[in-house]
């Protein structure tokens, strides 16, 4: 059971040219969310790669299932959907150390949808 006093805090950090939040997963919820926002410009195909890059550090040093979304705070845009189909990442810690990253939408989970094998281990 978990103690009323334990706290679970957002971390916060300014890398280089963007700020990582990673929001852990509290009691009853399934990811923890992790949100890249840039302040600085940057292409999609640096974008790709940055969320990329942070799913895999967030993800090995915290290994839960994790959601990673980008939020731009510059003029401009960037269309991470149009290349890889959706706009963010869901993803969890595989066996021997091989996380899974998938591009893939949220599954809208209803009576007579059955989620796939990925969505199993993150719903």
């Amino acid at each position: 059971m978990v103690k009323d006093w334990i706290r679970y805090e957002s971390i916060e950090l300014d890398k280089n040219g963007y700020y990582v939040t990673y929001q852990p997963i509290f009691t009853g919820e399934k990811l923890a969310v992790l949100i890249i926002s840039l302040y600085e410009e940057m292409n999609t195909s640096e974008a790709i790669s940055t969320l990329e890059y942070e799913f895999n550090y967030w993800i090995t040093k915290y290994p839960t299932p994790l959601m990673v979304m980008l939020s731009s705070e510059t003029k401009f845009k960037i269309d991470i959907e149009k290349i890889k189909g959706n706009s963010y990442i869901l993803g969890y810690p595989g066996a021997e150390g091989k996380n899974i990253m998938k591009w893939e939408a949220v599954p809208d989970v209803s009576d007579h949808y059955r989620p796939s094998i990925f969505f199993q281990h993150v719903l």
